[in-house]
């Protein structure tokens, strides 16, 4: 089966053009907006019996458009390296004639590249690396000078970055030159050959050129001020903007029509073509937007497990709506289900947290009474059997103490685990405060009385003194000692009831820390565990 290798379109008052199959250029033309602008300029601008010359000709949309204005008596001139493109360009343009080279600033050869037939109106000088083909290069001067009786009014020029070379090879012939230019400018082309937009803008002001643009609507050319980079225009140079808006103005009744007709209408085009890309843009983003949702809910629905991505859809953005609003209301049940769950072990580790720290401060405490209690028990090693029984009995308070000491270490142990696994939750535990109100008071009640129990030490340790005092002045005293001593032996027992009394208050502040930190486990573990922890908090609270 024949490939179908052209295409066929309407130009309106231009006529049937051919260019190749599925070439960007005829989609463009055919939509109405593409060089709307330049098309109606000359029509107002070109005469009868004048002379074109279409740098960068392409398949002839222009050229065909001059040839149709200046008719028979006119004389159009098609500069093109692309020599697939010549046979199109002929038949397009009544037989202009045809030069098969590129414009540069220097006389002989360079690569030239075309991706596809249908980009071919995007073919440029390039690099032997990535050329396609071979062409013959010439300066405009050389171009110009070559050919015999010609002198065009209006030239225009779309080599696809080159432009800076077309006005650096060409400043004999443009300096006498007083007609109109047509020249793109596009800041990536420029790019290609090292150049920019400023440096062209540059170039053409110091060839003492005006840069304007086509005012289609007024039918007058007005001075442009360029703000760069210009990402794509063409713009229309000249030496004299009046000159050029006095010939305008007196275009012929039926070119100026047309001139109208074809700016009038590329301008609606170009509204239509505008608002369908805003659409597609915007059916594109909904459906990024949703892709991106879906891969967000994906990972949710996963606690971290899928990675979050983003695949692109086919399905209509109208239905890409409704499924995201469907999964954001699954995600937000799971988020509104993690965050409650977040708060729950915030609380709990606050309670945990609270509570280590105070039972840290009564170990501390403890501990000073127990070094109170060392020294005591020296006295009372030199001053009394009964002082030794008394000891005695300390020291089994001591290590009931030192095994608090462990439970509360162990709780800090697990304070600290805790801390390191809840760092990032510590911003939220102050909403917990008020529920461990009554623990601190607990703890408070509890500091108190450690500190009468060290006053108690503290005058224990003075009587024993004084009663040592009075043993080594005499003999005789003894049995007054002994007397005082069994005072002082009821006191150290009413001091042991008081150690008896801390000791029950330690083990049960041990069973408040205990429960709170099974409590908090519970929250950790779920609710499986949770009859099991309620048996163990009902047995420590026995």
């Amino acid at each position: 089966m024949a490939t179908k290798t052209t295409e066929h379109l309407h130009l309106e008052h231009t006529g049937w053009l051919t260019f190749p199959a599925g070439d960007l250029v005829a989609e463009y033309i055919r939509q109405g907006w593409f060089e709307y602008t330049e098309t109606s300029f000359l029509w107002a601008y070109l005469r009868k019996n004048q002379q074109f010359l279409d740098i960068g000709a392409h398949a002839g949309m222009h050229a065909a458009t001059a040839g149709k204005i200046t008719g028979p008596g006119g004389r159009t001139v098609c500069v093109e390296p692309n020599e697939e493109l010549h046979a199109l360009l002929r038949d397009n343009t009544g037989g202009a004639e045809i030069l098969p080279i590129a414009i540069t600033a220097q006389e002989g050869e360079a690569g030239f590249v075309v991706d596809t037939p249908q980009q071919s109106s995007f073919g440029h000088i390039a690099g032997a690396e990535e050329s396609t083909m071979r062409v013959r290069t010439q300066t405009l001067d050389s171009v110009t000078a070559g050919l015999t009786d010609f002198d065009p009014c209006l030239i225009k020029v779309d080599i696809e970055g080159a432009e800076g070379e077309f006005f650096q090879g060409g400043k004999d012939f443009l300096a006498a030159f007083d007609g109109v230019i047509i020249v793109e400018f596009s800041k990536l082309n420029l790019e290609r050959f090292d150049s920019s937009t400023e440096i062209l803008e540059a170039d053409i002001r110091a060839l003492g050129f005006e840069i304007c643009v086509y005012n289609g609507e007024l039918n007058v050319l007005q001075v442009a001020q360029l703000a760069h980079p210009v990402w794509y225009q063409n713009f229309f140079l000249c030496r004299d903007v009046n000159q050029v808006n006095d010939i305008l103005s007196r275009a012929p009744a039926a070119n100026l029509r047309i001139a109208k007709d074809v700016y009038g209408k590329g301008v609606a085009a170009e509204q239509i073509h505008a608002a369908a890309e805003a659409l597609t843009k915007e059916r594109r983003a909904v459906l990024d937007l949703c892709a991106s949702f879906r891969g967000l809910h994906d990972h949710i629905r996963s606690d971290g497990a899928t990675p979050v991505t983003s695949k692109a859809s086919a399905t209509p953005p109208e239905e890409a709506v409704l499924e995201m609003q469907d999964l954001f209301g699954v995600s937000k049940a799971i988020a509104l289900h993690n965050l409650s769950e977040l708060h729950r072990l915030n609380g709990a580790f606050r309670q945990l947290l609270d509570a280590s720290n105070a039972a840290l401060d009564v170990t501390r405490n403890l501990e000073r009474i127990l070094e109170l209690d060392a020294y005591d028990q020296q006295q009372a090693d030199e001053s009394s059997d009964l002082s030794i029984y008394a000891l005695r009995e300390l020291d089994v308070l001591t290590s009931a103490l030192a095994n608090v000491k462990d439970s509360v270490e162990q709780v800090i142990d697990e304070r600290n685990r805790y801390q390191r696994e809840s760092g990032e939750a510590q911003n939220s535990l102050q909403v917990a405060q008020a529920e461990l109100q009554a623990v601190s008071v607990n703890l408070e009640s509890s500091l108190k009385q450690a500190e009468e129990i060290g006053q108690k030490l503290a005058d224990a340790e003075l009587q024993i003194k004084r009663l040592e005092e009075k043993l080594i002045e005499t003999e005789d005293s003894r049995n007054g000692y002994k007397a005082r001593s069994a005072e002082n032996l009821e006191r150290l027992q009413e001091r042991n009831r008081y150690y008896g009394e801390l000791v029950s208050i330690a083990v049960n502040n041990l069973a408040e820390i205990r429960k709170s930190r099974l409590v908090g486990l519970a929250g950790i573990c779920g609710f499986k565990l949770a009859p099991k922890i309620d048996q163990t908090i009902a047995q420590l609270s026995c």
